[in-house]
């Protein structure tokens, strides 16, 4: 019995092993491929790989600011651009699943003086086909420098605007659209924004050193 237990402990240490060479030959074989991609092609950014609960690779490349010379780490903070829209795409389709809004709701239900608010949808705001102008065409958004601009301003500025075309007659991609789609999340679920997709997401912690993991679903 002992003799069979001392086995298994070698076959387990042996398999243990294994994997974690597999693994650092991963992260390597990784590591020189995006190495050769910020070296050749200029990639900058911050890489993280992982597979079930092991993180395989954490690492910056290139630079986050070329003027000062500053190289990315695993640590550093990008603008997320439009990587919102899927997140916001996803909250609106649970609170139609919870019945709370209607993807044929009109944007008159939700906002008042819209030109063709009796005609534009949420479907049409997610799908980028309501015409609404994108606000990152109007002056106070063309200087790169940043801006402070409320909720209601922001609104009240973009229904002045002329539709760039008839609601559902063609496709424009519209930050508009879904700014408005993220005011209607905060109207019908009464939470803002941050608190509705931290409380309604799956949440996956894995801790550096991989420690602990944490998984749940909040409802």
């Amino acid at each position: 019995m002992r003799n069979t237990s001392v086995l298994l402990s070698i076959i387990l240490l042996s398999s243990y092993t294994h994997q974690a060479l597999a693994q650092k030959d991963l992260a390597d074989r990784l590591d020189r491929y995006i190495r050769a991609k910020t070296d050749f092609f200029n990639f900058s950014g911050a890489v993280l790989v992982a597979r079930n609960d092991s993180i395989i690779l954490h690492k910056g490349y290139g630079l986050a600011n070329r003027e000062w010379n500053v190289q990315n780490t695993a640590d550093t903070k990008f603008r997320i651009a439009s990587n919102t829209k899927q997140f916001t795409a996803a909250a609106i389709l649970q609170l139609e699943d919870q019945g709370k809004l209607s993807l044929d709701d009109k944007l008159s239900k939700y906002f008042t003086g819209f030109s063709y608010g009796d005609t534009v949808t949420i479907h049409m705001l997610l799908t980028h086909s309501s015409g609404i102008r994108d606000f990152f065409e109007l002056e106070p958004f063309r200087d790169i420098r940043p801006l402070s601009i409320s909720k209601d301003s922001l609104v009240a500025l973009v229904k002045r605007q002329l539709f760039n075309f008839l609601p559902g007659k063609d496709i424009g991609y519209s930050n508009s659209g879904y700014y408005l789609l993220g005011l209607i999340i905060e109207k019908c679920s009464g939470q803002s924004y941050e608190d509705y997709l931290t409380d309604h997401r799956w949440k996956c912690y894995i801790e550096r050193g991989l420690e602990e993991k944490n998984v749940h679903q909040g409802q």
